[in-house]
């Protein structure tokens, strides 16, 4: 990996830590299952493939978004934006601004227009790239570096427009990662309430002496 490449992977690293990228995981698991259930009956199969990729990038937004807005993520906002009349959803960070793109296939090159949003994305980032090594960090919006989500059928990577012949990774694919109702520090999945049987305390009174009783009420009021 090139030394700016380096760099711009420790900016995207410090937004989206490994939690962050447990949520992006988990909202693509998310788009991905309402793909299936929405089109399981669906009766034309002949651009099947195509009718699945405007589902995912469309569903994959969604929830990111809902995700931002719930406080899943830890310091992403999500704000919809306008360029040249498309709504197009951007995840913000300290350091980065993130969008997703679906393609076919990981080897699929992210092209647009030469007016398009991520060919502006593209010449910001490189013009931003000696002033950002200057200054170590972005010291503003306009200055944060451009990453896209780019994510397809059991991929997703986080990826920089430098330009046509540098798009380098900046992670691995985020769908190897263990799934976040599986990981051991589970940030926003509600842990049940032990509660206590009136029944059996009032049966059963040996099997919960006074002391253990305590404890449990101590426990449940700091909840």
């Amino acid at each position: 990996m090139q030394n700016d490449d380096i760099f711009y992977q420790k900016l995207a690293e410090q937004d989206y830590t490994y939690h962050n990228l447990q949520v992006i995981k988990h909202c693509k698991e998310q788009a991905e299952n309402a793909v299936l259930d929405r089109t399981a009956d669906y009766p034309a199969k002949s651009r099947l493939a195509t009718i699945n990729g405007i589902l995912r990038w469309d569903l994959l937004d969604h929830y990111l978004e809902q995700a931002a807005n719930n406080q899943l993520f830890d310091g992403i906002t999500a704000k919809w934006i306008k360029y040249e009349g498309a709504p197009i959803l951007e995840l913000h960070g300290k350091n980065t601004v993130l969008t997703a793109k679906h393609v076919l296939s990981k080897e699929e090159k992210i092209t647009e227009s030469e007016n398009g949003y991520r060919k502006n994305n593209q010449a910001k980032n490189q013009k931003n790239q000696l002033l950002l090594k200057e200054l170590q960090e972005p010291n503003s919006e306009d200055t944060k570096p451009n990453i896209v989500l780019v994510h397809g059928d059991g991929f997703a990577y986080l990826r920089i427009l430098l330009d046509k012949s540098d798009v380098p990774e900046l992670t691995t694919n985020i769908m190897l990662m263990p799934s976040l109702d599986a990981a051991p520090e589970t940030e926003f999945v509600p842990q049940p309430m032990p509660v206590l049987n009136p029944k059996k305390v009032v049966s059963e009174p040996e099997a919960l002496p006074e002391i253990s009783l305590k404890k449990k009420t101590n426990d449940h009021s700091q909840s």
